[in-house]
């Protein structure tokens, strides 16, 4: 009995530090998304920026040739995350663990 007690209590734990860790990449990824996002817009003015003549002179000095690079980088980020952990869908996480009856080694014989 002492142990199906202390299971249960592992599993609210469990539940709550799977609660926060998907908190934390919703977070994770909405920030990422937001700055690159401002990145990327900061880059585009830039290089419009540099276009008009009385801009060139305080624009040109600023390279903001990482920015493109930076970005790719986080939205390779953010496309890992949801895939490095579980996922909250039960459909998908029974999707994941059974194969598709279509498959023709998953029907029985």
């Amino acid at each position: 009995m002492r142990s199906f007690v202390l299971l249960r209590g592992l599993e609210r734990v469990a539940g709550v530090l799977l609660n926060l860790l998907d908190r934390f990449e919703e977070i994770l990824i909405a920030t990422l998304m937001a700055a690159a996002t401002l990145l990327i817009f900061v880059a585009v003015v830039h290089r419009y920026g540099t276009g008009v003549p009385f801009l060139y002179p305080y624009l040109h000095p600023i390279h903001l040739s990482w920015a493109q690079e930076l970005c790719i980088y986080m939205f390779v980020w953010m496309a890992k995350f949801p895939f490095a952990g579980r996922s909250s869908c039960s459909a998908c996480s029974a999707a994941r663990c059974s194969p598709p009856s279509s498959a023709p080694w998953a029907r029985n014989s």
